[in-house]
């Protein structure tokens, strides 16, 4: 039967406007920067390649070199476009034709503009690396990267013969010409990355010529799979703004549908997936897998990739008995995959207006059929809600989904239906419904995947989404099974971007920052150098054993059945790396905030101990303080200290206070949002200081960490046989290292230095050797322990501990 005897009603194909393009354009430009760049600071290499070619073209230069360079560029250029243009002529492709010879002028233009930039520029390790010896007056082979943009801009080269061979000869004459020193490997490489860049551009804006099958050609690719067309006629894209999703296609994105009839009567949906409209399927995939971690996510490179899978997809969830279209076969056809479905007559879309509580159950028992069987749909939205026959709500849409889930990935499942028939019923009502399906230990389970990172942005985008739907969703869920809150629950990480990973980043570069810029290298070496190692080893260990000290304070106000002990003191350790990064003091509070949380403790527990391990340290400082200054005789504080400061200090904060509480609206504020939880956290902060026996457990840890600090100092100075007294050494120690370490600088520094350099010179230690010890002190208690500490807080990163 001929093609002409069935009846197909079908749109003109669009010109494609391909996303994947547009980042082989950004790469095609990195790829020029990186090479710039190489070619400067990696000179011998680039230069021993070329060296190389250069070797194997004198093999040519007998014969080959003969003949003229500029006649072997003329001739070359002239086959390809009057082969490429004649084959675009003959197929009546106008303007195709206008759009590439604009792309070739374009190209030529574009290498001759960045040529005299740099000559302008005037960078001479640029130039020279781009300049070829045997050709000094051209930096950029132009007529190259005019070619490449030409024959980038005809269009892909598997539709044009050709461009295939065009594309072969064009590499084969520039590899020749660099063989033979006409241009030097570098400007060439670039050019035709920069030619290749202003092409795809061009292509992405102005549009490829579709390759995929329409009319006629579907009629093909049905007799391929055994149907006999009687009628194709075009029922919608989801391509286009319109997003006309159809349950029918089991609601495909980015395909075009039609509606077949056979010759038999049988009805079919044909849904169709060009490979040129692809790359947003892809890249959307692709930038969920960079978004999440800890989720398993589908990568399908082609349209055929997804086509495939998603009739897996539906067969396994119509043998979870499940209610699904029926898939029929699949098929690749001149450059799109093509999914032929049975005719639906069971599935209907879910109007939201109509879904009630009854519909939850339902839904859920749905989604844990298939769970039951490792089956995760991905991406509930709004149009993957569906009625089945009898009227039961399920969900359809199956083509981003999966087999062997793992229990991420199900959890990620039941966020999304719970969150979405929240949008409709509101949370509260959305989990009363639930709890007939699921148990409350199901639902509270699910409460620390409810992130915003897993919703669907059609989801997000709805005018029944508020932004404090999640929480109010995660405190109903963490409700059914304690009284604390939504936010004291301990999220799952889900997002690469969450805060945590961004305080890494910002830790190291801080930290490489500090390094760079604070650390005197010189003066730290002589200092070294020149010091007692016996000593330099005590003020190591003295240091070290600090740690002890601190996680024996942290410990005590550590929930007895949440204890990790080794936790707890590699925690201490991992200090050492966060103080680089954070004024001394903050470091240490942030870590013991963060391993709280990580070990079970909610938000006012955690920040309740760890105030209490910092009120606790601070007391016993300043008592050991005191008590050491009585026993010594010592006026090292009344001298440091500025007369007055304190209660400057004082006096300003209550200024602040008074004016604050004079405004209306900001006593308000203070009243209604900050002072009840100030009121729960000095309530428990007080329980915990009012229990004698973890008060003196905790000041025994604190007053044995200021010890060891003063016998690190101690044994500092003795490196530089300094004659002190160690109680002496102690509270002068106590006294500037506190004051230092309020400079507002990671770890003090700067002002620690200064400090204790200060305070000990002024007792009568020669300033060299009070530099040098604190030099020395401050290798052996602070830069010496950073990498200690980035071991310790990647190891207790992976424990998930911080």
């Amino acid at each position: 039967m001929d093609a002409k005897n069935v009846h197909v009603t079908d749109v003109q194909p669009r010109r494609a406007h391909d996303i994947s393009d547009l980042a082989n354009a950004a790469i095609a430009l990195i790829g020029a920067i990186v090479l710039a760049v190489v070619s400067i600071y990696l000179h011998g290499v680039t230069s021993g390649v070329e060296q190389d070619a250069h070797t194997v073209g004198s093999v040519l230069d007998d014969w080959l070199f003969a003949l003229p360079l500029t006649f072997i560029q003329q001739t070359m250029m002239a086959i390809i476009i009057v082969s490429v243009v004649a084959q675009l002529l003959i197929n009546k492709e106008w303007f195709q034709t206008v759009v590439s010879i604009v792309g070739f002028l374009l190209g030529i233009t574009g290498a001759v503009l960045v040529s005299l930039i740099i000559t302008s520029a005037g960078y001479a390790p640029l130039i020279d690396a781009l300049r070829s010896a045997s050709n000094v007056q051209t930096l950029l082979p132009e007529l190259f990267a005019g070619l490449t943009a030409f024959l980038t801009c005809a269009g892909p080269r598997r539709i044009r013969s050709s461009l295939s061979w065009s594309w072969n000869a064009l590499i084969i004459i520039a590899a020749i010409l660099v063989m033979l020193s006409a241009n030097s490997l570098v400007g060439m490489v670039i050019s035709l990355l920069l030619g290749r860049m202003v092409g795809l551009i061009i292509r992405y804006f102005i549009g490829s010529p579709n390759i995929g099958i329409w009319g006629d050609k579907i009629v093909e690719a049905s007799r391929s799979v055994g149907l006999e067309p009687q009628s194709i006629i075009y029922a919608g894209d989801t391509s286009t703004r319109l997003n006309q999703y159809s349950v029918d296609d089991d609601v495909t994105f980015n395909s075009r549908r039609y509606v077949l009839t056979t010759t038999n009567n049988s009805h079919f949906t044909v849904s169709i997936a060009d490979a040129q409209r692809h790359g947003v399927s892809y890249f959307r995939q692709l930038w969920q897998w960079i978004q999440l971690s800890g989720l398993s996510l589908r990568h399908d490179r082609s349209a055929s990739d997804i086509t495939h899978h998603h009739m897996m997809m539906l067969l396994a969830v119509r043998n979870a008995n499940r209610d699904a279209v029926t898939p029929y076969a699949v098929t690749d056809y001149n450059g799109s995959s093509v999914l032929f479905l049975e005719e639906n007559t069971a599935l209907t879309p879910a109007d939201p207006q109509t879904i009630e509580k009854d519909d939850v159950a339902n839904v859920l028992s749905f989604l844990d059929a298939v769970h039951a069987r490792g089956i995760t749909h991905r991406h509930i939205s709004l149009n993957s809600l569906a009625r089945n026959a009898r009227g039961e709500l399920i969900v359809a849409g199956w083509e981003n989904g999966d087999v062997a889930s793992n229990a991420s990935n199900i959890a990620a499942d039941r966020v999304q239906i719970l969150t979405l028939l929240s949008t409709i019923l509101g949370a509260e009502e959305t989990v009363e419904a639930a709890r007939q399906t699921w148990d409350d230990d199901k639902l509270t389970a699910i409460a620390p995947f409810i992130q915003k990172v897993l919703i669907p942005s059609s989801v997000r985008e709805s005018s029944t989404w508020n932004r404090n739907l999640m929480k109010t969703l995660r405190n109903s869920l963490a409700s059914l099974k304690t009284e604390d809150d939504g936010d004291n629950i301990e999220l799952v990480t889900l997002s690469r971007f969450n805060l945590r990973t961004f305080i890494t980043a910002f830790l190291v570069v801080v930290a490489l920052s500090v390094i760079l810029t604070q650390l005197n290298l010189r003066a730290v070496i002589e200092s070294v150098q020149h010091a007692n190692p016996m000593f330099a080893v005590l003020s190591l260990i003295a240091g070290c054993a600090s740690w002890l000290g601190s996680a024996l304070t942290l410990g005590t106000y550590t929930n007895r059945d949440k204890r990790n002990y080794v936790g707890i003191f590699v925690s201490q350790i991992a200090q050492s790396f966060a103080a680089v990064s954070m004024p001394a003091g903050v470091g240490p509070a942030f870590v013991n905030l963060r391993f709280l949380r990580k070990t079970g403790h909610r938000n006012t527990e955690a920040t309740a101990a760890m105030s209490a391990v910092v009120a606790v340290q601070f007391a016993t400082t300043f008592i050991v303080m005191v008590l050491l200054g009585l026993f010594t005789g010592n006026n090292g504080l009344s001298r440091l200290l500025p007369t007055g400061t304190l209660a400057i200090v004082l006096g300003v904060l209550a200024l602040v206070i008074a004016l604050s509480m004079l405004i209306p609206p900001v006593r308000k504020q203070i009243v209604t949002r900050l002072l009840p939880p100030i009121k729960n956290f000095a309530r428990q902060l007080a329980l915990l200081l009012y229990q004698p026996g973890k008060l003196a457990l905790g000041a025994t840890g604190s007053i044995f960490q200021n010890l060891m600090l003063g016998l690190s100092f101690w044994s500092a100075l003795q490196a530089f046989n300094v004659p002190a007294n160690y109680i002496e050494t102690t509270f002068l120690f106590l006294v500037a290292n506190t004051i230092g370490s309020a400079a507002p600088t990671p770890g003090g520094l700067g002002g620690v230095e200064t400090s204790l350099t200060v305070a000990f010179s002024g007792v009568g230690v020669p300033s060299a050797l009070a530099l040098s010890a604190t030099l020395l002190f401050r290798v052996m208690t602070y830069w010496i322990r950073i990498p200690m500490g980035a071991i310790a807080m990647s190891w207790m990163g992976k424990k998930n501990l911080i």
